[in-house]
């Protein structure tokens, strides 16, 4: 993964190899404006993964933008998904097939904010 890539004042575009998405494995830069796709997902916190995950499974060709790509699904209430907040929803999105709960898991996250 590229490190601190930065959008200098101007949306900064960047296509997610969806097959290795929970990784974040492979970022390559959008090549050409004249691209087409059937959905554009604005945004890249976790709802917009989710919405940009779902896409590409039902075989859509998506793109997903966002302003930083250090910040792909992360957002200030983050150490929330495993507490009582969120914990409905993760387990909606997660009988949905979403990934949320599952990468959440995989990174300790809850664990690495309460006790680190």
């Amino acid at each position: 993964m590229q490190s601190k890539l930065s959008c200098l004042g101007s949306i900064v575009t960047y296509l997610i190899n969806l097959d290795q998405a929970i990784g974040l494995d492979e970022i390559t830069p959008v090549g050409t404006i004249d691209e087409r796709y059937d959905v554009i997902v604005v945004g890249g916190g976790h709802a917009g993964c989710e919405a940009a995950l779902a896409s590409a499974r039902l075989g859509a060709k998506t793109l997903l933008l966002t302003l930083n790509i250090d910040r792909i699904a992360w957002q200030p209430c983050n150490p929330a998904v495993g507490g009582p907040a969120k914990s409905q929803l993760v387990h909606e999105v997660d009988a949905l097939g979403g990934e949320i709960g599952k990468v959440a898991d995989r990174a300790m996250l809850l664990l690495h904010s309460l006790w680190f």
